[in-house]
């Protein structure tokens, strides 16, 4: 699903002239089927941005409830150069990002944009193991190495790993994935889980990546939203559509999920200076 600042392409499509409604009624039609065969309680689709909002009265036509979850983030790429990025900041954010570069700096950390990342696959993965158990906020599917090494092999440059090294030491990691002109941070991994400012490097260093590849946007994804608004990114929110296989259990998803379901509050920053977009 495309963010509303660019080209939207909705994320269901069908033929000019065929019947949305009918199109809507086989997809429930295959989902709940292939629900009920593999004893699944619920049918979950998403994610939905403001381009899908038009979807939302089918899926009621069938018995899903709309529900908001957690937002994504995107940003605006306008710049031509990382040193523009960081003169179109205010001075608040633009000297809280440079003292969190220097300590990175003095540390010896530095990073490498690559598409040949294959090699790496069993490392990566682990990387991305030692972020996804100090999860809290969102489980996410579990990687494999094979994933790594697939994503490297099919996708070929619209796959990049961002390798962070501290001297020869391969310390942490961001894998990204381009998409036309959006720039997509999809994974984040590093070697142990420590509470320092790496991960303020990494984001810096994904924002440093999307000028130099020159991507009109960058989508860094759901979680950690202070850091990634401080480096400028905007939260948009997202709707899943979701349904109960048996209609008595249907009745009551619309009343558990919002109680199960934190959703924080979109607050936006103005982190640029006036006239600068985000």
């Amino acid at each position: 699903m495309r963010h509303p600042g660019h080209s939207q392409q909705p994320p269901l499509v069908c033929r000019p002239g065929e019947n949305e409604t009918a199109l809507f009624q086989e997809l429930h039609t295959l989902l709940h089927g292939l629900a009920r065969k593999e004893g699944q309680l619920l049918i979950v689709i998403r994610d939905f941005e403001s381009n899908a909002q038009n979807f939302q009265s089918q899926f009621k036509k069938l018995g899903y409830y709309w529900a908001q979850m957690i937002p994504n983030t995107y940003m605006d790429i306008p710049w031509k150069s990382p040193e523009d990025y960081l003169n179109s900041m205010k001075s608040y954010y633009r000297s809280k990002l440079r003292k969190h570069l220097a300590i990175n700096q003095a540390q010896g950390i530095r990073h490498e944009l690559t598409s040949e990342f294959h090699h790496l696959a069993e490392q990566l993965c682990r990387q991305w193991l030692v972020v996804h158990h100090q999860a809290d906020e969102f489980a996410r599917e579990k990687l494999t190495p094979e994933f790594y090494h697939e994503l490297s092999h099919q996708m070929g440059e619209r796959s990049k790993a961002l390798l962070n090294y501290k001297g020869d030491e391969l310390v942490g990691h961001a894998l990204l994935l381009q998409d036309g002109e959006l720039l997509r941070w999809l994974y984040f991994g590093r070697e142990t889980a420590v509470n320092d400012s790496l991960y303020i490097y990494v984001g810096w260093s994904v924002v440093h990546s999307a000028i130099l590849l020159g991507a009109k946007q960058l989508e860094l994804g759901l979680t950690t939203y202070p850091i990634k608004q401080d480096l400028g990114a905007q939260l948009e929110p997202i709707h899943i559509a979701l349904r109960g296989t048996s209609n008595f259990i249907n009745t009551f998803v619309g009343w558990f999920y919002p109680l199960l379901n934190r959703v924080p509050p979109i607050r936006n920053r103005n982190v640029f200076k006036t006239g600068i977009r985000n």
